[in-house]
């Protein structure tokens, strides 16, 4: 299964950042897909789905809480 990366696009940094990821990631040959985040909770809702369909890897690109989100959903999943 790939990984799964949140962006959590209310992050400025993140927002910068990700592009640059995005494209080592990809030159990396390193299998992955990626979700936007729209709305508070969002990583947390997203992280959950993911784990219950098989992803076993999760990393988030911001730095306003969302790291923390995702986080709490394995615990909950």
């Amino acid at each position: 299964m790939d990984a799964l990366i949140i962006i959590n696009q209310a992050a400025a940094k993140a927002r910068r950042a990700w592009p640059i990821i995005q494209q080592q990631l990809k030159a990396a040959n390193f299998k992955f897909h990626s979700y936007e985040t729209k709305a508070a909770g969002d990583a947390t809702k997203k992280t959950r789905s993911a784990l219950r369909t098989g992803t076993t890897t999760v990393a988030v690109v911001g730095g306003d809480g969302g790291g923390t989100q995702g986080s709490d959903a394995p615990r909950r999943a």
